[in-house]
C-alpha cells in the first residue's frame, strides 16, 4: 500500500507522513465479526432491514476496495453515512447503527465500523510505519485543488472495478499460485484433524462459517493443545463428549440438535471444555425435542416442522415447547382452522423478537411467543405464498445448476458457484453472460474457481478463488 501525501497546512509543502497500513488481508479479518453482525442473511425474516444492509454493505466494501491495492493520495470520495440495523444482545431488539465512511486509512475505517457496532478492536493488526521516500516530491506552493483534479482525472482513465479483463490481466499466475498455496495448506489441516479424530473418535469436523484457513488452522490447534494440557478426568470427559460425534465450529458453544457439539470458534478454550462438560445431560434432551416435533406435526397437519442440525439443541427445544404450549391453550375450533392451512408447508420456529414472516425459500418462520390469532391469520393470507415460493424455488435452483454446469463445461471451470444470499435470478443472468465475455477474458479464468459475490469489485481471494459481482463486464 503506497504512503499518500498529506497537506501539512493550506497551500504549503506537501510532506511525507509514515502513516499506518492495513493490508487487504488483514482488513477482511478484522471485519469478520462486523459482516457477521450485519449480514443480511440474519434479516432473512425481515426484507427491508435485509435490502438496507445488503445495499449498505455493497457501498461498504465498495470504499474499502477503492483503496486497494493503492491508497489513493488523496481521496475522491466526499464522506458517505451507511446505515445497518443489528440485533442488539442486551435489549434483544433491533438496533439502527450509522457508519461514516471518510478519508483513505482503511485501518480506521475498519476501527469506526468495530467500534459503531460496539464489537471489540483488539484484533485489529497494530500500525506498521513505512520510511519516507528518499527525495519527497517538490510541490511548495501547490494549489490543493489543482492536486485533486489530476487525481480524479487518473481515476476517470483508471478501469471499472468490475471489468475482469482490466482487473485480472497479468495476475492468473498469481492466482494458480494462491490456489496451490490454499490446497497445500488444506492437506496439512487434514493431517491436523485426522489427528484429532485419532484422539477422540470424531466422525467428522464442520465449518458453519466461512472462516478463512488461518484461522480454521488456529480452532484445530486449540482443541489440541486442550487436549494435551487437561488433566486426565478432564481429558476423558473431552474424549467422551467427542467420541463419534460430529463437531461443528460457529458461533456459540453449545449441543446441536443433531446431537453434535459445536464450538465458538470465536470463544476461549474454558467455554469449550464447559459445553463438553454438559453435553451428556444436554444430549439427553434429543427424545424430548423428537416427541415436540411429532406433537407439532399433529398440531400443524401436513407441514414438514424444520429443526437444523446446527442449531442450538437447549434454545429450539424450549421455543418448540413455549408454542406448543400456546396452541394447546386454545379453543379446538381454533386448532382445527390452523390445520386447514398448514399441510405442504415447511415450518420453522423462531426466536421470540422474531416476526412471522414467509422466508427466501418459502419456509413459514413462525416465532415461539406468537399470538395464535394473528398466527391464524398469518396462515390465512401468506399459506399459499409460502408453498408456491418453495415450489419457484426449486425450480429456479435447479435451472441454475444447470445452467452452471454448463457454462462451467464450455469455459474450463473447474468450479463455478455463488454466495448463498444472492438473488438467483439475479445469478442465472450473470452465469447466462459468462459465454459471451471476449476470448482474452475467459484464457483468464480458465482452469480457475469462480465464484459471483456480493462483492463490487473484481478480485483474487486469498484461497485463488475468482470472485466477480453480479455485473461484470
Amino acid at each position: 500500500m503506497n504512503i499518500s501525501p498529506r497537506f501539512c497546512r493550506p497551500n504549503g509543502p506537501i510532506s511525507w507522513i509514515a502513516q499506518r497500513n492495513l493490508t487487504a488481508n488483514e482488513a477482511s479479518v478484522a471485519l469478520r465479526p462486523f459482516y457477521f453482525l450485519v449480514h443480511p442473511d440474519r434479516f432473512a425474516q425481515l426484507p427491508k432491514i435485509r435490502e438496507q444492509n445488503e445495499k449498505s454493505l455493497q457501498i461498504f466494501n465498495g470504499y474499502l476496495n477503492d483503496l486497494y491495492p493503492h491508497q489513493p493520495s488523496l481521496s475522491s470520495h466526499r464522506p458517505i453515512e451507511v446505515a445497518f440495523s443489528i440485533h442488539n444482545k442486551v435489549t434483544r431488539e433491533i438496533e439502527d447503527v450509522k457508519i461514516s465512511l471518510s478519508g483513505t486509512d482503511p485501518r480506521n475505517i475498519v476501527a469506526h465500523a468495530l467500534e459503531r457496532c460496539r464489537l471489540p478492536t483488539r484484533g485489529l493488526p497494530r500500525g506498521r510505519t513505512r520510511s519516507p521516500p528518499r527525495s519527497a516530491p517538490k510541490t511548495h506552493g501547490a494549489n490543493p485543488n489543482d492536486l485533486m483534479a489530476m487525481y480524479l482525472r487518473r481515476k476517470k482513465k483508471a478501469s471499472p472495478p468490475n471489468d475482469i479483463f482490466s482487473r485480472l490481466n497479468g495476475k492468473r499466475d498469481h492466482a494458480i499460485r494462491m490456489s496451490k498455496e490454499y490446497e497445500s495448506s488444506k492437506i496439512t489441516m487434514k493431517d491436523d484433524i485426522d489427528e484429532l479424530k485419532y484422539r477422540t473418535g470424531l466422525k467428522d469436523v464442520i465449518w458453519q462459517i466461512e472462516w478463512t484457513e488461518a484461522h480454521m488452522k488456529r480452532c484445530i490447534h486449540g482443541v489440541l493443545r486442550m487436549l494435551n494440557q487437561t488433566d486426565l478426568e478432564v481429558k476423558e470427559l473431552i474424549q467422551n463428549a467427542l467420541y463419534k460425534s460430529t463437531l461443528r465450529f460457529g458461533r456459540g458453544s453449545f449441543v446441536c440438535c443433531d446431537g453434535s457439539l459445536q464450538f465458538g470458534a470465536d470463544q476461549v478454550p474454558e467455554m469449550w471444555q464447559q459445553a463438553c462438560e454438559e453435553a451428556s445431560v444436554r444430549r439427553s434432551q434429543l427424545p424430548n425435542l423428537h416427541a415436540m416435533t411429532a406433537k407439532l406435526r399433529e398440531l400443524l397437519p401436513g407441514a414438514t416442522i424444520l429443526t437444523p442440525h446446527h442449531r442450538g439443541l437447549a434454545q429450539t427445544t424450549q421455543q418448540m415447547h413455549t408454542l406448543i404450549v400456546r396452541i394447546e391453550n386454545k379453543e379446538p375450533a381454533v386448532k382445527s382452522k390452523l390445520g386447514k392451512y398448514t399441510d405442504g408447508n415447511v415450518v420453522q420456529v423462531m426466536t421470540s423478537y422474531d416476526e412471522l414472516a414467509v422466508g427466501v425459500d418459502g419456509r413459514l418462520c413462525i416465532p415461539c411467543n406468537v399470538d395464535v390469532s394473528a398466527l391464524l391469520e398469518f396462515l390465512q393470507q401468506s399459506a399459499g405464498d409460502g408453498k408456491l415460493l418453495q415450489k419457484r424455488m426449486q425450480e429456479a435452483r435447479q435451472e441454475l445448476e444447470k445452467e452452471a454446469a454448463l457454462v462451467a463445461g464450455e469455459l474450463g471451470l473447474p468450479i463455478l458457484d455463488w454466495e448463498s444470499n444472492l438473488p438467483l435470478d439475479a445469478v442465472l443472468k450473470s452465469v447466462r453472460r459468462l459465454p459471451t465475455m471476449d476470448q482474452q477474458a475467459k484464457d483468464l479464468i480458465k482452469g480457475l474457481h469462480v465464484r459471483l459475490s456480493t462483492n463490487t469489485t473484481v478480485a483474487i481471494q486469498g484461497d485463488g478463488k475468482i470472485s466477480l459481482p453480479l455485473d461484470w463486464t
